[in-house]
């Protein structure tokens, strides 16, 4: 799977937000890049990472993406070779991060949150991840498919074992998979309702169609395309809707001003 970023903007008090959707090789240089130029071009003091329904297989990405942010290879995650360290390259990225999770945060991007957690990078906040971050093998049958099974669990360094406990967020938002599936792409709840029914659908779709496709490999699913109906607007809305994005922007503007009041 090609590394691409799903979504970025620039939300209030110049902090960005940037999603990820599957965690594939490549994606940790794109990251940083990415993060760079929100900084450079639009003054971002602050970062939200928004790994709900993100998923992959790439466990050695994960030590790139954590890198990012760490001054030193720290030991991260372990998957049947010994405990792995993360990948430095300097610059180490400064900003101060919230991490969103829900779940359906599942394989390799909960290993990524979980390194996040082992090493205390930022805020993790949403719901737990799904518990299923394991190292996939693909044997291939005489009809042609392929058959995938489970090879070894992904720990991380300290032994806490991903795939049966998955990662618990610092703060935990009490919010159901349908009103977050409604404004997973709606956040400032801008479309009608028969337009969030039509939406909460296809999410849903996109999300048994990922369930079937960590059974089978990783394809990449394009869970961002707006209704064709849905127009630009000059006027963009302050409020946020989406309660778990809500609470990750919340916490960096509090971070803002207490920073801003010299405290």
């Amino acid at each position: 799977v090609k590394a691409s970023i799903a979504k970025k903007e620039i939300l209030a008090e110049n902090i960005a937000y940037i999603r990820l959707h599957v965690i594939s090789q490549g994606l940790g240089d794109l990251l940083r890049e990415e993060i760079e130029s929100l900084k450079i071009e639009k003054g971002a003091r602050g970062l939200v990472l928004d790994l709900r329904y993100a998923y992959g297989s790439d466990y050695n990405e994960v030590l790139k993406l954590a890198g990012i942010f760490l001054d030193e290879a720290k030991e991260l995650l372990n998957w049947g070779a010994g405990n792995q360290k993360a990948i430095i390259e300097s610059p180490t990225i400064k900003l101060p991060l919230v991490v969103l999770i829900n779940e359906s945060t599942k394989g390799a991007a909960e290993a990524l949150v979980g390194a996040f957690d082992l090493t205390e990078i930022g805020a993790i906040i949403g719901r737990p991840t799904a518990g299923v971050a394991v190292m996939r093998e693909h044997l291939p049958l005489s009809s042609g498919h392929l058959l995938t099974i489970a090879t070894q669990k992904v720990k991380l360094a300290d032994g806490t074992d991903l795939a049966v406990s998955g990662v618990t967020p610092d703060i935990l938002v009490d919010v159901t998979p349908a009103a977050q599936a409604a404004h997973f792409d709606d956040p400032y709840g801008k479309l009608s309702s028969t337009q969030k029914t039509n939406s909460t659908e296809r999410l849903n779709e996109a999300a048994l169609m990922r369930r079937q496709n960590d059974a089978n490999g990783d394809v990449e699913i394009d869970i961002n395309v707006p209704p064709s109906n849905e127009t630009e607007s000059n006027e963009k809305p302050t409020t946020i809707m989406d309660p778990i994005l809500a609470r990750g922007v919340d916490l960096l503007k509090g971070w803002t001003i207490f920073n801003k009041s010299g405290k």
